[in-house]
Order: structure tokens, then C-alpha cells, then sequence
């Protein structure tokens, strides 16, 4: 699948080069994003990205494509394409006329979801968080957008999905009023215990009859075109993950240069808005440490 591979035949000689993540400005997301949607501006005046595909009847993110759990977490697999970026970073909404967006974010994740659970289903959606990754939305109003939710059999869960295999929207109220949410406990020896979002992988390997899950590790590939190492075993998922140079508030200053050059047809100048941000970013530092031995609020 686009971006993101399973490959096979473990070498642990070779482990070390795949599991730095790699830095890059956000032009580069903005050049792959390209061809598979548009940029604009919400209600709040933020910019936002739109699929091309968003825009057909029903289509919602997270339901096409495979559940896999991680040492990140349930990672969503799919081959749409701008998948490397929307289902990882930032975050989903969905418009006032039911197209739903994208608004990117620094953080990567292996999903940005809230889970739901009841006695037969598993359902999901799409979670706004700030610039640190935490949530701004409380779990007592998102049960009320029903129009939101994915909701499915538990035994459907860690098989691919497709629209046809969810619940109507107009059953999803019901199943909402009658749900908890949903965590698992991930344990890493001798540290400590996570409290993860979604269900316990061993559960769902009950529920689709089978005696345990796969579980995968993530390995970050260093660009998008590097191929597959060959000496991996098959629990091994290859992404392009990396970090950017920019904060939040930069990825959306960066949108906006981009959609400048597009407009008048020039080409983004990456190293001279890279050096301009860096600039922008010391002087807020400075300003703060003036405040600071100055005492100022």
C-alpha cells in the first residue's frame, strides 16, 4: 500500500537505519498532497486540506482500509493516497455542508481517533486535539454527533473495511446512547503501563476466531521513494513518518506561502522561507527570556 508496507526474513543488522525518523519542511507534504485534493480556507479562517475523494456521497475517513496494531498503537492501513499525511498528523472535522477536511498537525500518530464500544460493536471517530496532541473536545458532546460515528461488528473489526460493512448512519444514535468508551492497557516491561484508545488486540482476535493478533512494529522510512528493505520479517510496517522543521502554527504559514506560489506560478524558495521562519522562531525565544528576567507577565 501507498507509504506504507509490510515487507519480508528478519536481519537485526539492518534494524538500526529505519528507526530515525528523518526531519523535512512541510513543502514536501504539500507537493504529495498536490494531486489528491485542494487547500482552503474553514470557518475559522484556518487553512484546511480536502480529498478530492471527500467530495463523493457518503465518503468519510477511516472506512476504507485495515485496522493493524502496533508498538504505536492501531494503525490505520489503507492505499488512499494522501493517507501518509491525514490519517496521521492533525486531525479531521467535518464542514457545516458534510465534506469533511483535514488540518494538519506537527505530531505523528498511528491514528487520531476516539473509540466506542458496545456488547456487538466497535465504532469510531475522527478526534479534534491542539498543537500538543491533546484533546479539546469532551467525550459527553461528541456521543451527539452521530453523523460522525463508524460503527461495525466486532468481528469485522481487524479485517479490511469497506462503507457497506458499517452500520447506517441513522442506527449510530442508538448505538451511541448504549456505548462506553473505548481503552486498552499496552504494557512495555520493566517501565510502565499505557492507557491506549481502541480495544484490546486479544479480544479482537477472539472475536474473529483466530488465537492471537499480529502485532506490527513501525519503521520510518526516510522519504517516500526509498524502497522496501527486503531483510524484514512480515511484522514489520515501513511508513514515512517524519518530523517537520515547523511547528503547527508554521504548517499553516507554510499553506499559505504555497498557495501564494500557485497562484502567481512561482516556485516555493524552501531554504530562504526555512531561514525566515528559523528567524521568526529565535526572536520569540528572545523576546521571552527578555519578559522573563524582567519580570513581565
Amino acid at each position: 500500500m501507498l507509504l506504507c508496507i509490510a515487507a519480508p526474513v528478519h536481519s537485526p543488522a539492518a534494524v538500526e537505519p529505519f528507526t530515525e525518523r528523518g526531519k523535512t519542511d512541510f513543502d514536501t507534504f504539500l507537493a504529495l498532497l498536490a494531486p489528491h485534493g485542494e487547500w482552503g480556507k474553514d470557518e475559522n479562517k484556518k487553512w484546511a486540506f480536502t480529498p478530492h475523494a471527500a467530495k463523493n456521497a457518503g465518503w468519510r475517513p477511516y472506512q476504507n482500509g485495515q485496522w493493524k496494531y502496533t508498538d504505536w498503537g492501531w494503525f490505520w492501513d489503507t492505499s488512499e493516497p494522501f493517507a501518509f499525511a491525514c490519517y496521521h498528523y492533525g486531525y479531521w472535522t467535518r464542514s457545516p455542508d458534510g465534506v469533511w477536511r483535514w488540518h494538519p498537525g506537527s505530531r505523528w500518530e498511528a491514528s487520531l481517533l476516539e473509540w466506542r464500544v458496545t456488547a456487538e460493536t466497535y465504532g469510531w471517530r475522527p478526534r479534534i486535539t491542539d498543537a500538543m496532541g491533546e484533546w479539546v473536545e469532551d467525550f459527553r458532546e461528541t456521543v451527539s454527533l452521530a453523523e460522525e460515528w463508524l460503527f461495525t461488528k466486532k468481528e469485522q473489526v481487524v479485517f479490511p473495511l469497506k462503507p457497506e460493512i458499517f452500520f447506517p448512519v441513522a442506527e449510530n444514535s442508538a448505538l451511541l446512547g448504549k456505548s462506553d468508551i473505548s481503552t486498552h492497557i499496552y504494557s512495555i516491561p520493566s517501565y510502565r503501563d499505557f492507557t491506549r484508545m481502541g480495544p484490546e488486540p486479544d479480544d479482537l482476535a477472539i472475536f474473529a476466531g483466530a488465537k492471537n493478533l499480529k502485532r506490527y512494529k513501525i519503521m520510518s522510512l526516510p522519504s517516500p521513494d526509498t524502497a522496501v528493505p527486503k531483510h524484514y520479517d512480515d511484522t514489520h510496517l515501513f511508513v514515512y513518518r517524519p518530523s517537520f522543521h515547523q511547528d503547527t502554527d508554521g504548517l499553516l504559514r507554510r499553506v499559505g506561502v504555497w498557495m501564494q506560489r500557485q497562484q502567481t506560478g512561482e516556485k516555493v524558495d524552501t531554504q530562504k522561507i526555512t531561514e525566515s521562519l528559523m528567524e521568526e522562531v529565535i526572536k520569540k525565544k528572545a523576546e521571552k527570556i527578555r519578559k522573563e528576567k524582567s519580570g513581565e507577565e
